[in-house]
């Protein structure tokens, strides 16, 4: 489960408990729990993969130990979730939520490329849960610094054409510039520019993929200056030039 937006809770009567706050995730398995699932927010946007019991137990039996001692509760048919606190939703997480929204292919395509970013969201939900038992957070103290640090992310990727410096991104969400820096580095593991880059790079390799347009457009519509420092940035991130990957060679 990965909450977009909003937070969601159980309202199970003595009490209410809360599942995700906003930008957050979880894993979670069983049928027993009862009660009245609540959004806590205005608005609220979730995303969600469901397994059967055994697809997910062939899958996850060959993970980490954290994964591994979840799988082993799945196996047993005991309630349970992957971590007692809720997860934080990293940026490549969402570049892979992403990636299954706006999936161009169909038939027999669409069901391996589906297949492989459950997968991959799988590896990433594990793998975040490593990195908050290795890291706790230092720098984002409250579920407000957590709001308005993804609002922030959230402006900056409206805005991918034409960023805001960071000290005009702070003030626009309204926060520390330094805990913006430092907390956006904890919150989705990347610097602003950084993780703007890479939005930038996968939007790009999507639109050579999909579209048939010049290598030359897609550069400069996503903020480059230059054609030449765009296939030098996104050959260094994919390992292939952006001409080949239009060509289909890559």
């Amino acid at each position: 489960y990965f909450n977009l937006k909003g937070a969601v809770s159980i309202d199970n009567s003595p009490g209410q408990i809360q599942l995700l706050g906003n930008r957050q995730q979880n894993m979670f398995y069983g049928s027993d729990r009862k009660g009245i699932f609540k959004t806590d927010d205005l608005q609220m946007q979730a995303f969600r993969v469901h397994f059967t019991r055994e697809a997910f137990l062939r899958i996850a039996g060959e993970g980490s130990d954290n994964l591994k001692a979840f799988a082993d509760k799945v196996a047993g048919q005991k309630t349970s979730i992957l971590s007692v606190d809720a997860l934080p939703l990293g940026a490549n997480i969402q570049t892979a939520i992403n990636a299954v929204l706006n999936c161009k292919f169909n038939n027999s395509l669409k069901r391996i490329f589906l297949l492989s970013k459950a997968m991959e969201l799988m590896v990433l939900q594990a793998d975040a849960y490593t990195q908050v038992l290795q890291k706790p957070l230092q720098h984002i103290k409250s579920d407000y610094d957590r709001e308005r640090i993804a609002y922030a992310r959230e402006y900056l990727l409206n805005n991918i054409d034409t960023p805001p410096s960071i000290p005009e991104l702070a003030k626009i969400a309204a926060i520390n510039e330094f805990k913006l820096k430092k907390g956006y580095k904890e919150l989705f593991g990347k610097t602003i520019f950084g993780d703007l880059s890479d939005v930038r790079l996968e939007q790009a390799r999507l639109s050579l993929v999909e579209n048939n347009r010049p290598v030359a457009d897609i550069a400069y519509e996503l903020g480059y200056a230059t054609v030449q420092h765009f296939s030098h940035v996104f050959e260094k991130k994919f390992g292939v030039t952006p001409k080949q990957v239009q060509s289909g060679k890559a």
